[in-house]
């Protein structure tokens, strides 16, 4: 599947958003499932950088959003960002970035405990932190 996230910059916070972004993608690229990211500059639109990651399946996007990593990118897209949207495949329409923090509350049901530190211990009987 390929992800991407469109943001246009608030005035005055683009370079500090592609920093962010930049400083970013080496958690990204390092995160299961990833396949690669690149930021990219609208040509028509200077204030607009989208990031694009493809991913080996949608469990591996839901699972970096939820990390520690997922947690900083929305983060600066909160702060820095004046509107985002994303696109969960090239072929399906946009929505807004409420859809992305959307995963972030929901915890998937795992057959297996998983060994993260994103799990909550009432979900895998007791194992993993809870992020309470």
């Amino acid at each position: 599947m390929e992800f991407t996230i469109e943001i246009r910059a608030k005035t005055g916070k683009f370079k500090e958003l592609h920093q962010t972004l930049e400083a970013l993608l080496p958690t990204i690229r390092k995160a299961k499932g990833c396949r690669g990211c690149r930021i990219c500059r609208d040509v028509e639109d200077e204030e607009v950088l989208s990031l694009s990651v493809p991913w080996e399946a949608r469990a591996n996007l839901e699972h970096y959003v939820r990390s520690d990593n997922g947690s900083a990118l929305l983060g600066a897209v909160d702060l820095l960002s004046e509107t985002a949207k994303v696109k969960f495949d090239q072929d399906s329409v946009w929505e807004g970035i409420d859809s992305l923090k959307s995963m972030r509350k929901t915890r998937p049901n795992h057959e297996e405990p998983m060994q993260c530190d994103q799990c909550v211990p009432a979900v895998h009987g007791g194992r993993g932190k809870s992020k309470r």
